[in-house]
C-alpha cells in the first residue's frame, strides 16, 4: 500500500506537471506504434516473444516511474539522493514487475522499506499542503516497532 500512494503521487504530480507524457499518446499510436509493431514483427525472434515486446510499447509514450519520482523529489524539495529514489524504484518493481517480495517470515527489511516509503509518502504530502519547513531525515522519523499482526508474526 505505501509502494502504491508512493507511485500515485508521483504520477498524480506528474500529470498536474505535465511531466506524465514522452510525446502525445495519440500521435505516438497513430504514427510511432504501428511503426515499431512492423519492425518488431520482421525479425527473427519467437512468435511469444515478439508479442510480449508489441504489448510492452503500448504504454512506451508515457514517462517511467523513475523520471515521475524524480520530478516529484526535484519539484517538491524532498531531498531524497540518488541511492533513495534507487531504493522506492527497487521496491516498487519487486512488487509490480516481480509481482513477489520478502515476506515477513523470509526476512525483516519488509519493516523498514515500509516505514521507508511511509516517510516519502509523509513529506510529499506536507509539501503538496504547502508546508515549507524542514522535512525531517528518515533516521530521525523510523517508527519505533511497528505492531506485526498475528498471521505475520
Amino acid at each position: 500500500m505505501a509502494s502504491t500512494l508512493t507511485e500515485l503521487i508521483a504520477a498524480k504530480h506528474a500529470r498536474e506537471t505535465g511531466g506524465s507524457y514522452k510525446m502525445p499518446e495519440d500521435e505516438y499510436k497513430k504514427k510511432l506504434l504501428p511503426l515499431l509493431k512492423d519492425a518488431i514483427g520482421k525479425t527473427t525472434i519467437t512468435r511469444d516473444i515478439k508479442n510480449h515486446i508489441i504489448n510492452h510499447l503500448n504504454g512506451a509514450y508515457r514517462i517511467s516511474f523513475r523520471r515521475k519520482l524524480r520530478g516529484l523529489n526535484e519539484s517538491l524539495k524532498l531531498g531524497l539522493n540518488s541511492e533513495m529514489l534507487a531504493r522506492i524504484v527497487d521496491v516498487r518493481n519487486s512488487l509490480v514487475h516481480e509481482g513477489s517480495y520478502l515476506s515477513p517470515l523470509e526476512d525483516s527489511r519488509w519493516q523498514e522499506d515500509y516505514q521507508f516509503l511511509t516517510w516519502v509518502n509523509f513529506m510529499a504530502i506536507c509539501r503538496l499542503c504547502g508546508y515549507k519547513g524542514e522535512l525531517p531525515r528518515f533516521e530521525d522519523w523510523q517508527l519505533v516497532g511497528l505492531p506485526v499482526s498475528s498471521t505475520m508474526q
